[in-house]
């Protein structure tokens, strides 16, 4: 259906893919990620002979990945392109019962979207000189932040700085919060392995002098892992 709307698709469209990680992406998702290198919005996938489907800028996919003995590790070629958010651990509270009325209904046009979170102008980022000091603490350890990923972040940082309120309670303004959450998801999944003491150690004060405090949690419960204490081995998605 999408492949024959084309251009003319004006509604969102997200498929989820579940438990991405049981096979390696890379083998099954290439195509797709090569589409990602595409800033038009447009793009054609080749099924076999003359058969092409048409990607529409309105289509977007969603995964649920588990970290564990049966899973694949993400490619870094894969990082650089997703945004990768950890969810919490939750106590399920079986006794309340959910309230269907509450189930939001409005139909929401991808032009709406585009206008809420895509900002046609290009404001200054504040805080700019932390991200390029985040930066080089990655690059310091060997895990570069390439072109690609500092262009996301900042396109993210850009529409989510207004977004996000202050919290008065922390002092933490809404520019800090949005760095933050594109640090947590964009870099730390990058984090895998072992000699991370001279990062952690930058990264806390980067995180102290400017309240990113999602981070400086993230990193200190990495720090906390048995494996860590044992044997210098950490990792962000575990």
């Amino acid at each position: 259906m999408l492949s024959t709307e084309g251009s003319e698709s004006n509604l969102p469209y997200l498929i989820l893919l579940d438990e991405a990680n049981l096979s390696p992406i890379e083998y099954y998702w290439s195509e797709f990620m090569r589409m990602a290198d595409r800033d038009d919005g447009e793009s054609c996938i080749n099924i076999g002979e003359d058969n092409d489907i048409y990607i529409p800028e309105t289509l977007r996919f969603v995964t649920t990945i588990n970290n564990d003995q049966t899973t694949e590790p993400l490619s870094p070629r894969l990082l650089d392109r997703a945004w990768v958010i950890k969810l919490p651990e939750i106590e399920l509270d079986y006794s309340e019962k959910p309230n269907y009325n509450e189930v939001f209904t409005d139909i929401i046009t991808w032009d709406e979207i585009v206008n809420a979170f895509v900002k046609p102008e290009k404001p200054e980022i504040k805080l700019e000189n932390v991200l390029s000091q985040v930066y080089k603490a990655f690059s310091d350890r060997g895990l570069v932040v390439s072109p690609r990923i500092q262009k996301s972040i900042r396109m993210y940082v850009i529409v989510a700085q207004s977004l996000m309120e202050d919290d008065i309670n922390q002092n933490v303004k809404g520019y800090e919060k949005a760095i933050d959450y594109a640090i947590l998801q964009k870099l730390l999944p990058k984090i895998n392995g072992t000699n991370f003491t001279k990062l952690f150690s930058s990264m806390k004060n980067i995180c102290n002098e400017n309240h990113l405090y999602l981070t400086l949690n993230a990193i200190e419960t990495m720090e906390s892992q048995p494996e860590y204490e044992s044997m210098g081995y950490c990792q962000y998605l575990g």
